[in-house]
């Protein structure tokens, strides 16, 4: 009976991983990192110190993980909402990418604001070009199709991030996003700007 106990507590490494990676988020976010320390990060994770270390050195290394987890989940998020669209209809895809990226953001903007503070001058942020890459797709495809002239997918989706993001801070510090509404508005000024586009 013992044997089958111990069996049953044996979880696969990434299991572990997730679980000390969701016992620090929480704990972060509540208590702020340098309140946390390792030994309430493990009790709630409900794992040893041991096992702690065998993942990590130190709880900040915890914070690359979250920014992972961060990234994955929005661009997740805003994926779906995109790919729900018809393959065709370029407008409503970028009005999706808008709209899902507004809310993903609202969703998470607490756990955002403690592993991006400081990071978004870093010159080199591989996380940040996953998320301009991914409205700069839609972009380029939207006017490999026709939909909009072709131009600069680059600047302009360097554009359409900042825009995004800019706009729903300025929403989060007044209370809170309508993502429906902002999204919408923000579709609206974007495509009237690609349509008379120049290069």
């Amino acid at each position: 009976m013992n044997t089958k106990q111990r069996q049953r507590q044996v979880k696969p490494a990434e299991v572990r991983l997730d679980e000390l990676v969701t016992a620090a988020q929480a704990l972060f976010l509540d208590k702020g990192v340098d309140a946390t320390t390792v030994g309430d990060i493990v009790e709630r994770a409900g794992v040893a110190k041991g096992t702690f270390y065998h993942y990590f050195n130190a709880k900040t290394d915890l914070l690359p993980a979250l920014r992972e987890r961060f990234t994955h989940r929005f661009l997740e998020r805003v994926s779906a909402a995109v790919e729900a669209c018809g393959v065709d209809d370029w407008p409503g895809r970028l009005t999706a990418w808008f709209t899902s990226s507004l809310h993903a953001y609202q969703v998470d903007f607490q756990l955002h604001d403690l592993v991006y503070a400081g990071h978004h001058h870093d010159r080199d942020n591989p996380d940040l070009d996953a998320v301009v890459g991914q409205v700069e797709a839609i972009l380029r495809d939207g006017g490999d199709a026709g939909a909009w002239p072709v131009s600069d997918w680059q600047r302009l989706a360097t554009m359409a991030y900042w825009s995004m993001h800019g706009l729903a801070d300025a929403a989060i510090a007044r209370g809170g996003v309508d993502s429906d509404e902002l999204g919408a508005f923000l579709s609206r000024r974007f495509l009237a700007m690609l349509r008379g586009v120049e290069n």
